[in-house]
């Protein structure tokens, strides 16, 4: 049975050990450019032990072509917090001015001019404090020492590109396996990756490819590196991750003649080597990955995914609900406003849905998901059907029904079967 479920079943400690001592080690390009995000202590740390790989370092062409395309980008942001704070302090200050002149314009011993020549001396400090972090190491954008440092250590160590026609076909067969949701990559289907063009499309299946290749082409096993969560690279159950798809596994294993490979997440890696390998990472390093990378999905998850998850499944909820009671009563809903509310909604259904599909993996679990889904189906929490004339709540569901509309006992536990 383990030789042919191999992908279901862990590998040796032996087996670990002589993957971390002789395999090819790759770094996704997110790895790679959260070295932008980290504090420069963290950054020379994980750079440093990255070099103790030698030869086992790799680098697929894929992955370096990312990483030119989008570290100036991401350098420019880390060292644009400097600016937006600046530029904060003078908003915080007019603010505090009209707050201070509303309220204590008549203070018996709070003078406006002395709290100011204070105050202004404290913010001085702060935007000479800013200044200097824009001028040292830290402002990659102008001085991008990660670069430097990233040349020379993968300095004859990444992988040629494909050809033109290559291409044409990863993104061929990138077409059916997306759309029969073969990972990697089905999860960046998005119009945003649409747009961009289809080496941005097919990235993920790009990289994946040319790590296969490499690994048939040297017999060598693979420890890969991402921070990719989607679950077009992780196995994920009742809300749980659990490692990476079996699939790939199973892919990886056939196409190099039995080779395996690793794939962990940045903070499980460092972890790992600490824990069986001596690594002798700082604590600090790791903690401050662990923080990046859950800010990173914070952001996602508490500043765009909730009124985007909110919106389309509200959308979806009403929308089957209004059509189940309007086939269940004699009540004509077009003589109300409701479906032309609908229909100022609908124009946004595809992109909400497309941008709801991309950060749902990043986002919540899906038993939250689900729970959410449950409370949003109520439709007085979406549309206030409560100020439209002749619409009441339900006593059983809480739902609002048509005043006008008197249901038998058949048609009202049938609308309650479909609601429930």
């Amino acid at each position: 049975m383990k030789t042919k479920f191999f992908e279901q079943y862990s590998l040796t400690d032996e087996k670990l050990k002589e993957i971390w001592e002789s395999g090819l080690v790759v770094f996704d390009t997110n790895i790679l450019l959260n070295l932008y995000r980290y504090n420069k202590q963290t950054c020379d740390d994980i750079l440093n032990y990255m070099q103790t790989f030698g030869d086992q370092l790799w680098m697929p062409f894929q992955v370096g072509w990312e990483y030119n395309n989008n570290r100036m980008e991401v350098a420019y942001k880390s060292q644009a917090a400097c600016d937006v704070l600046s530029k904060r302090l003078d908003e915080d200050r007019a603010a505090l001015e009209g707050f201070f002149k509303q309220n204590f314009h008549h203070h018996p011993y709070l003078q406006h001019k002395e709290f100011f020549k204070r105050y202004d001396r404290y913010v001085k400090l702060l935007r000479d404090y800013l200044e200097d972090l824009k001028e040292n190491d830290n402002g990659y954008f102008d001085n991008d020492t990660i670069l430097e440092k990233l040349g020379e250590l993968y300095e004859g160590r990444v992988g040629d590109d494909y050809s033109v026609d290559e291409l044409k076909g990863i993104y061929a067969e990138g077409k059916n396996r997306y759309a029969e949701k073969i990972p990697p990559g089905y999860k960046d289907n998005t119009a945003d990756k649409r747009a961009a063009g289809e080496r941005h499309l097919y990235g993920d299946l790009i990289v994946w490819k040319q790590i296969i290749r490499k690994a048939a082409d040297t017999s060598k096993d693979v420890i890969f590196v991402s921070d990719d969560l989607k679950e077009d690279w992780m196995l994920e159950f009742r809300g749980k991750k659990y490692g990476p798809r079996k699939e790939l596994i199973k892919e990886f294993h056939e196409q190099t003649n039995n080779h395996c490979i690793l794939i962990y997440n940045q903070e499980h890696f460092l972890n790992f080597a600490n824990e069986k390998f001596n690594a002798a990472l700082k604590e600090e390093t790791i903690t401050e990955v662990k923080t990046v990378h859950q800010g990173i999905i914070d952001f996602y998850r508490d500043q765009i995914a909730p009124s985007i998850l909110q919106s389309t499944m509200a959308m979806s909820s009403l929308d089957a609900y209004l059509k189940s009671m309007e086939a269940k009563t004699h009540f004509n809903l077009a003589d109300t406003n409701i479906f032309g509310a609908l229909d100022s909604y609908k124009v946004f259904i595809d992109s909400l849905q497309e941008q709801a599909d991309k950060m749902k993996a990043i986002t919540e679990p899906l038993s939250q998901l689900s729970a959410r889904a449950s409370q949003l189906a109520n439709i007085g929490r979406r549309f206030s059907l409560a100020s439209v004339p002749g619409w009441i709540p339900d006593a059983k569901t809480g739902f609002y029904v048509p005043q006008s509309s008197k249901r038998d006992n058949d048609s009202s536990n049938e609308i309650d079967e479909i609601v429930e």
